[in-house]
């Protein structure tokens, strides 16, 4: 997942320069693009945002439909489930440092039971598990489920008959009573989810890039659907998979957001992020807590939101953030003297832990006793929402095949009451659902309240304070532009859909209810964050 050789190198040139352990904060606000003519092109703002009590205008003219049914769930009789999306466990060729697979001469079984511990503890019902083909394509269906029947788990069977989910139960008193591994694998940009097994090797090996010819990817495409998964769009930040390959392949999601490439664009940069992460290392100070460390890196892929922009416009898709969590983040040996020798002399006076962190190497360890990089902190960072009939194994697959889900940002606080729907006078649309453009269809958002974060659920925070922007975003052939915006936590945003094209939400946060507790990087308490992404409704 990270590039040590690359991080060796900039740490080495970036050392000598000295370091602070804060950050300066930068705001991401949508402003017009002078090339592209496009208004969702997001620009660095440095310093800080407006003020509180600051409004921002609804662009759409006031609609005033009035719902036979309470937005807030309502008679609509969906649950919500709470799961991630692109998984790597110890199967993977390169997961689980420092003993990976080649270590071990097979998977890690402590990494493999950390994993499968983590749901039972964080609130995540299901898992879309994407092992890389090496070492994954060697092992059985089961074992990529992490199927352990002495432990009392359950093959799920499709209507062939064919195994496609592990349920396991949890523990007594570890908070919830199961979950469900999914089984799927990236290759290259290629990631099919949520199969039934046996699983061909085509399956597993074909690539989805612009430089791979297409008809094999089609044909792979097609395998993982007749085995009842998704065939899912991977790292669509980078240029070798390209809006046109996504839409000529037919794929049936993609990622609007990939934790990996964050860090590796905060690798890129000056590393200040890096030095910064000593804050969450000391363990003398209980702010900021350790979870708050992805405000470090999190920013919005520019390039993965315009080719969902470009895709949603001609064919329908789910989206979704993939955690793409390896587990394997680790330092090299930098400073072998010691942590005030060479070139770490320079950090340890104002970054002692991250200094010592160079001197010994490994991973980053952070003041909870946990590694940045662990199964725990990756599912409370951030999740993929589904609203299933009920919580089986089945109800989650069609659910995320459907599109009915949200991606939300957890750490910054639970986004409480989260709604989008589309209602045409006789009946709702949900996410990922169709209909036909004509008077009296309107766009129904209700804004979420923040609530308690998964790191700390008792913390007494004025979550208040936090300023949220919610957009409803038209996506067309011809390009994407803001239909709808509204300020405001708890708010009903209306929007006509009497237009053809692709509607998708964004919601975005300024945490200004987290300042209290982000000691040494206050800065990002005014910076703004994505904070929801909603799969698209489709109006034609």
């Amino acid at each position: 997942m990270l590039s040590l050789r690359l991080l060796s190198v900039l740490v080495i040139v970036t050392a000598s320069a000295g370091c602070s352990n804060s950050s300066e904060g930068s705001a991401s606000d949508v402003l017009p693009d002078e090339e592209t003519g496009s208004d969702l092109v997001r620009a660095e703002v440095v310093g800080e945002l407006p003020g509180d009590d600051v409004a921002l205008d609804l662009v759409a003219d006031e609609v005033g439909v009035e719902l036979p049914f309470e937005l807030e769930g309502g008679n609509r009789g969906w649950v919500t489930l709470r799961g991630l999306i692109h998984m790597h466990s110890a199967y993977s060729h390169d997961g689980c440092s420092p003993d990976g697979y080649e270590d071990n001469g097979g998977p890690d079984p402590q990494c493999l039971a950390e994993l499968r511990a983590a749901p039972c503890g964080q609130d995540i019902q299901f898992m879309f598990m994407t092992d890389h083909p090496g070492h994954a394509s060697e092992h059985s269906f089961e074992e990529l489920a992490q199927h352990r029947p002495e432990l009392g788990d359950e093959l799920v069977l499709d209507s062939q008959q064919r195994p496609f989910a592990n349920k396991v139960t949890c523990p007594s008193g570890a908070g919830q009573g199961e979950y469900y591994f999914f089984v799927g694998t990236e290759g290259h940009k290629n990631m099919p989810i949520g199969m039934a097994g046996p699983i061909p090797l085509a399956v597993f090996n074909t690539d989805y890039g612009v430089e791979a010819p297409l008809e094999p990817g089609i044909e792979a495409v097609a395998m993982a659907r007749e085995l009842g998964g998704m065939a899912m769009a991977v790292h669509t930040e980078q240029d070798n998979i390209s809006a046109q390959r996504i839409i000529d392949l037919d794929l049936d999601g993609m990622e609007i957001y990939n934790l990996h490439a964050n860090l590796m664009d905060m690798l890129k940069g000056t590393l200040t992020s890096l030095f910064a992460m000593e804050n969450f290392m000391d363990e003398t100070m209980v702010d900021p807590p350790a979870d708050l460390s992805l405000l470090l890196f999190l920013a919005p892929l520019e390039a993965s939101v315009e080719k969902v922009n470009i895709v949603a416009a001609v064919k329908h898709l789910v989206t979704f953030i993939a955690t793409d969590i390896h587990r394997n983040v680790e330092f090299p040996l930098l400073c072998p003297a010691g942590p005030d020798k060479g070139m770490c002399a320079s950090l340890v006076e104002e970054s002692p832990n991250f200094a010592k962190l160079l001197a010994t190497g490994g991973p980053v360890m952070l003041k909870d006793g946990e590694r940045m990089d662990s199964y725990n902190r990756a599912m409370r960072w951030f999740s993929n929402r589904v609203l299933a009939k009920d919580d089986s194994a089945h109800e989650i697959r069609e659910a995320v095949r459907a599109g009915r889900i949200f991606s939300a940002f957890d750490t910054l606080g639970n986004p409480e009451g989260f709604e989008f729907l589309l209602w045409t006078g006789a009946e709702v649309v949900e996410m990922g659902g169709e209909a036909q453009a004509g008077q009296g269809s309107v766009i129904f958002v209700r804004t979420p309240k923040v609530g308690p974060a998964p790191w700390d659920p008792a913390r007494q925070l004025d979550f208040g304070l936090a300023q949220m922007t919610t957009r409803i975003i038209r996506m067309t052939p011809e390009g994407a532009e803001i239909v709808a915006e509204q300020s405001g936590q708890g708010v009903v945003l209306q929007a006509p859909a009497d237009k053809a094209g692709a509607y998708r939400v964004e919601v975005w946060i300024v945490p200004k209810h987290l300042k209290s507790v982000l000691k040494g990087v206050e800065a990002k308490a005014s910076t703004s964050f994505p904070y929801i992404y909603a799969s698209p409704i489709f109006v034609n």
